[in-house]
């Protein structure tokens, strides 16, 4: 399965772009059926493209 990474991809974007390529790379996961990480520091974003989210704490992962 393809998988699609995402560094910081919505981080320097103003609020409209943003949420139009949340939008966008929402769509290409859904059409591709693509496997998704992202790693952000904007929990909502992360939230709303992510069916498990994580976090990175102490160098150990935990489930939000």
């Amino acid at each position: 399965q393809a998988i699609l990474l995402l560094d910081e991809p919505y981080s320097a974007l103003d609020e409209s772009t943003r949420f139009d390529m949340l939008a966008l790379t929402e769509s290409v996961i859904a059409k591709h059926g693509l496997c998704a990480i992202l790693v952000s520091h904007n929990k909502q974003d992360a939230q709303r493209l992510g069916a498990r989210t994580l976090r990175l704490v102490d160098g150990q992962l935990e489930s939000l």
